[in-house]
């Protein structure tokens, strides 16, 4: 269940097979439909080649929410038969926040609790796989490093390294 008006300032525009679930929870949370992606202030796909996709986060620098279904329901599913327990409102019950990236209303909530652990998918499957309560604080989704920032330092390395080869031409040594 979806806390209403949970969603009300987004406005989605699904790209691709959206399971129905989703976008009964989108519209439980009173988020907006719209008909065009300009028009949206978030993309729904479980794609995410998709060029719709593509052209919705590079023209109109839209965050896009990939949804996989599969993956959250294996999630959930270990959690359960490990023992835990699963909801998707954060109230005073959760004592882990799961969550891909470091963003989001509730990831932003979560932050104000210190009864609240944030953790990356990755914790669960370490846990289960290593049968053990592995600590939280090496799994806390800010310590992502994205693939873009690397792919930033090393076009900033290329440029440094060409202006140090134009200078070596002119000298004779």
């Amino acid at each position: 269940k979806v806390p209403e008006e949970m969603f009300r300032e987004v406005k989605y525009y699904a790209v691709g097979d959206i399971d129905p679930q989703v976008i009964q929870l989108l519209k439980a949370g009173k988020a907006k439909e719209v008909s065009y992606n300009a028009l949206a202030s978030h993309i729904i796909s479980e794609d995410g080649d998709n060029p719709e996709v593509g052209e919705a986060r590079e023209v109109f620098d839209l965050p896009v929410v990939k949804v996989s279904s599969e993956d959250r329901s294996a999630l959930w599913a270990l959690v359960t038969f490990y023992g835990g327990d699963c909801q998707l409102t954060l109230n005073k019950k959760c004592t882990h926040l799961i969550v891909p990236e470091p963003k989001g209303e509730k990831y932003e909530c979560a932050l104000k609790r210190a009864s609240i652990k944030i953790v990356t998918p990755d914790w669960v499957l370490d846990c289960v796989s290593e049968k053990t309560k592995k600590d939280e604080a090496f799994y806390h989704p800010r310590l992502i490093i994205y693939e873009e920032e690397e792919e930033e330092e090393e076009e900033e390395e290329e440029v440094e390294n060409e202006e140090q080869d134009s200078q070596n031409e002119g000298s004779t040594d």
